[in-house]
């Protein structure tokens, strides 16, 4: 009676439920303020159900959990997200928050200051004044942290979601190719040393052995409209590129450059000169050219141009190394695509991303005497994922082109790259420089004191041990053979003298055909030629050759090219000198141990006394 006269039952609740609405956890290093927040819900809620009102059944419980969770710390809420994959209920914060703050208890203790919670209040501070010490640290966020993917090193995944390496088995041989545990992808310690006791459960097993990436169950999902099956080539980065200009006088013409903070000079491709009427023949001088892989002298020549780099300060004179043989080219797959992506939200400062392609041409490069003009060039992040540099001629962009990629397109498909076959016939850049200016194996002290036209006279005697002083056997047995096998082949037809070379035969079969190689080095020489102006002087020795039918040309329709062997060409001129035998016959298609025409040989300096 007592109860219904003097108690008003609404007034009651209406002031616990405000009350529920007005906690907040405080700020406490050891997260004891989210205890005491979480007890005093627990407890209101309690009072609320003596008083007729449940909030722990039904829709009030789906209430007063958002309520709950939406002013907890922000790293008490990573960690419940981390354990559940659903929103957490009520009762599933009541029964596990002791266990949570623990977890975040003792990762704070290796850290010198903990994290402040994310809702308390905050004294006012204020940032010390920038000076040369401070400077780089002062715009720096505090709480910003750089975490990125250990497989494949994109910052935009974790590696859990890693769709480069996305079976367990590509993972595993990642984490070996990289000396990472295989358990937990340490650093630190190899597969045998570890401890195998992590703070963390396997969210596939619940497994305290190993993290979620290299969980065993693990399998690939196909729920998400996600590429898996990317391509595991290394033409994935795209370099920093912008369009300048270029002046002489009243001539101008833009230039496509690579932006290289690792290069003192810029370098500027002889082809663009000419576009602004640059005298040719200008005087070349040596310059000491050093970078990580090897050094040398290289002969250019030096010319001061006007240079705008297009971000309304106008122009400015600066020396440029002509470079005659100056060519640059990469290929990054799905660079189109990116790049369509990126020009809907800002302006690119390369103009040749108007019309994008894969394939990306440069005739010029940007070094730090060029670099430290700009104004304002920060980095940025694009794409919410992507890098960028950004000056008021726009933006840059560089790195991963996943990263670069809408969100729709998260990798490189098959269905996007070439097919299998295409790709293999498409020869490596790496190996077309290497026919080209090929490396011997071993340091040749004749070359650095002796010239090839001093050589040439005496070139079986270099060859032979009596050089030394030694005396060796005539022949073997095998070159014997050989020997009298290409003696036999020697046939006179028509005034004309046809010869066998003398192969191994067993392993003719095993020469690879090369003829994409040998395609794409004869193109890099047409354009070094062009470049040089030698072109037609060179062609002339053909066309002279193959009229007197010392050459013959071969009909490529006619003919499957994937029959044949080919021997790349490497262009040879010497103005006033005889021209001497240059015997090249590499087709290996790359550096390993493959089959090539230098294994072949039955007899190697011998058979060239005939």
């Amino acid at each position: 009676m007592l109860e219904r006269e003097f108690i008003d039952r609404k007034a009651l609740v209406n002031d616990l439920i405000q009350k529920l609405f007005d906690l907040t956890p405080k700020f406490h290093p050891d997260y004891l303020g989210t205890k005491i927040y979480i007890n005093e819900i627990r407890s209101t809620v309690s009072d609320l159900k003596k008083w007729g009102c449940d909030l722990m059944e039904g829709s009030g419980n789906t209430m007063l959990s958002v309520l709950m969770f939406s002013k907890l710390p922000h790293p008490v809420k990573q960690e419940f997200g981390r354990r559940f994959d659903n929103f957490p209920s009520c009762d599933i914060i009541f029964d596990n928050y002791p266990e949570v703050i623990r977890t975040l208890t003792l990762k704070d203790k290796s850290r010198d200051k903990p994290k402040p919670d994310s809702n308390a209040v905050k004294p006012k501070s204020f940032p010390p004044k920038p000076t040369y010490q401070n400077a780089g640290i002062a715009s720096q966020s505090k709480d910003f942290t750089r975490k990125v993917c250990k497989f494949c090193s994109a910052p935009d995944h974790s590696m859990m979601k890693c769709t480069k390496f996305p079976t367990l088995q590509s993972r595993l041989d990642r984490c070996r190719e990289l000396h990472l545990c295989t358990n937990c992808s340490s650093s630190k310690h190899q597969s045998l040393e570890c401890k195998t006791k992590l703070d963390y459960d396997c969210v596939i097993c619940k497994s305290k052995n190993h993290i979620s990436a290299l969980c065993p169950k693990y399998q690939v999902s196909l729920q998400k409209n996600w590429c898996l099956n990317s391509s595991s080539g290394k033409d994935d980065h795209l370099l920093p590129t912008i369009t300048v200009t270029l002046s002489r006088g009243k001539l101008s013409t833009p230039v496509r450059c690579l932006i290289d903070t690792g290069s003192q000079r810029s370098y500027v491709s002889a082809a663009c000169l000419d576009r602004i009427g640059f005298p040719k023949g200008a005087g070349e001088k040596d310059f000491v050219v050093s970078s990580f892989l090897d050094s040398g002298v290289r002969k250019f020549a030096e010319a001061s141009l006007c240079l705008n780099l297009n971000d309304g300060l106008g122009e400015f004179q600066l020396p440029f190394l002509i470079d005659r043989n100056f060519a640059i080219e990469f290929r990054v797959d799905l660079l189109d695509v990116a790049v369509n992506h990126l020009k809907k939200s800002a302006t690119l400062a390369d103009v040749a991303f108007q019309n994008p392609s894969n394939v990306v041409k440069l005739e010029g490069l940007l070094g730090v005497d060029a670099i430290r003009f700009f104004r304002e060039f920060r980095l940025v992040q694009v794409n919410n994922k992507g890098s960028a540099f950004a000056y008021s001629g726009g933006i840059i962009p560089f790195g991963s082109i996943d990263s670069l990629l809408p969100k729709d397109v998260k990798c490189r498909s098959d269905q996007l790259r070439p097919s299998k076959d295409k790709a293999e016939g498409i020869p490596n850049s790496s190996v077309v420089n290497f026919v080209l200016n090929p490396l011997g194996d071993q340091f040749d002290p004749v070359h650095s004191v002796v010239q090839d036209s001093s050589v040439e006279g005496r070139l079986d005697r270099l060859f032979s041990v009596e050089a030394l002083g030694l005396k060796e056997d005539e022949y073997s047995d095998y070159d014997a053979q050989q020997i009298a096998k290409f003696e036999s082949s020697i046939e006179n037809r028509n005034g004309e003298y046809f010869v066998d070379l003398p192969w191994i035969e067993d392993k003719v079969s095993a020469v690879r055909s090369n003829f994409s190689l040998a395609k794409a080095v004869l193109d890099r020489v047409l354009k070094k030629l062009h470049s040089s102006g030698t072109f037609h002087a060179y062609n002339d020795v053909f066309l002279q050759q193959l009229q007197e039918g010392i050459l013959e040309e071969i009909d490529l329709d006619a003919v499957d090219p994937s029959q044949h062997v080919w021997i790349p060409h490497r262009a040879v001129i010497r103005t006033g000198e005889q021209l001497g035998l240059v015997p090249r016959g590499s087709v290996s298609l790359e550096s390993s141990r493959a089959a090539s025409t230098r294994r072949l040989g039955g007899v190697s300096w011998s058979i060239f006394k005939y």
